[in-house]
C-alpha cells in the first residue's frame, strides 16, 4: 500500500505515473519466469508470474495497493533459484480477470488459494506485503492445512490506523479519469478498515507458523500494526524482524531482509 498522500496527489492530478509501485505493477512478463493463469472457485481468471526450482519450497507473494505480481521482477531476478515463486495479481490488478475492484478481502484470498491446489512437494510459505498482509491471513485461516507458513511483511492488519479521506471519496465518484489500477486501489483502501474489523476476531484462529517484518520507519503501515497483529494471535511469531533502517518499500529496499528471513523460516520448518 502506498501512502495516502500520494492517492490524493494522484486523485487530484488524474492518476499521475510517478511512483515506481505503480508502474511496477504493470509489468506483465519477466524475463525468467512464466506467465500463468487459473480459474478459480469465486469468480476470477487468477493470472500469476511464476518462476520454477525444482525440489524447493514453493513461496506465494501477495502484493500491495495498488500493484502487481511484477513488484517482485527484480527479487525474483535476485533469488531465482533458491525457491519456487509465484507471484500473483490480486483481484483488481495486473492480468487477472475481470478488472473491477474486490472489496473483500475473504473473496480475494479464495482466488489466490486457486494456486494451493497442486501436487507440491513441499507445503508453501505464504508472503503478504501491506494490503497482501490480511489477504494472507485470510489464506493462512481457511486454508491453513495446506500452507506450511505465513509471513506478513509491513502488513496493513489494525481497523483503527486506518482512515478516509475525503479525497479518496471524491476520487470514488469521479473515477472516470483515473486509470484502473489506483481506481481499484482506492476503492479497496476505502473498504480496507471495514474489512479489517471482520478479520479481527478470525487472527486467533491462525494455527500455522507466522514470521513478521517490518520497517521502523514505515510511515505508510506503521510499526503498531505489528503488535496489533500479536495481541490477536494465540503464538508469538516463530521469528519476528524488525530493520531500524527500513520503511515501506520491501519488495525493492528490503529484498536480503526478506529472503534472509525466508531462508531462516525454511530451514525450521525443514522438509
Amino acid at each position: 500500500m502506498i501512502k495516502k498522500l500520494f492517492i490524493a496527489l494522484a486523485l487530484l492530478l488524474g492518476g499521475v505515473k510517478g511512483c515506481s509501485v505503480y508502474i511496477d505493477s504493470r509489468v506483465t512478463s519477466h524475463e525468467l519466469a512464466d506467465r500463468r493463469m487459473v480459474e478459480t472457485d469465486v469468480g476470477y481468471e487468477l493470472s500469476f508470474l511464476e518462476l520454477a526450482a525444482e525440489s524447493e519450497r514453493p513461496v506465494i507473494l501477495i502484493h500491495g495497493s495498488p500493484g502487481g505480481a511484477g513488484n517482485w521482477s527484480s527479487f525474483l531476478s535476485r533469488y531465482a533459484n533458491r525457491f519456487h515463486w509465484i507471484s500473483v495479481d490480486r483481484p483488481g490488478f495486473g492480468g487477472t480477470r475481470p478488472k473491477q475492484a474486490e472489496t473483500s478481502l475473504k473473496i480475494q484470498a479464495e482466488a489466490i488459494a486457486a494456486v494451493l491446489e497442486r501436487d507440491w512437494d513441499q507445503k508453501p510459505i505464504i508472503v503478504g506485503y501491506s494490503l497482501g498482509g490480511p489477504v494472507a491471513a485470510h489464506l493462512a485461516v481457511h486454508h491453513g492445512d495446506e500452507i506450511a507458513a505465513v509471513v506478513f511483511a509491513a502488513a496493513s492488519m489494525d481497523p483503527g490506523l486506518e482512515d478516509i479521506w475525503a479525497i479518496q471519496k471524491i476520487g470514488r465518484t469521479a473515477h472516470w479519469f483515473l486509470p484502473k489500477g489506483l481506481r481499484n486501489a482506492n476503492v479497496e483502501l476505502m473498504a480496507l478498515g471495514k474489512e479489517l474489523e471482520l478479520l479481527r476476531p478470525d487472527l486467533a484462529g491462525i494455527n500455522i507458523p507466522v514470521a513478521v517484518l517490518h520497517g521502523e520507519k514505515d510511515e505508510n503501515v506503521p510499526l503498531e500494526n505489528v503488535s496489533y497483529l500479536e495481541g490477536r494471535l494465540n503464538a508469538k511469531p516463530v521469528l519476528k524482524h524488525i530493520l531500524p533502517d527500513l520503511d515501506h518499500g520491501i519488495p525493492w529496499d528490503g529484498q536480503d531482509a526478506l529472503f534472509n528471513l525466508l531462508e531462516e523460516l525454511d530451514s525450521l520448518l525443514g522438509r
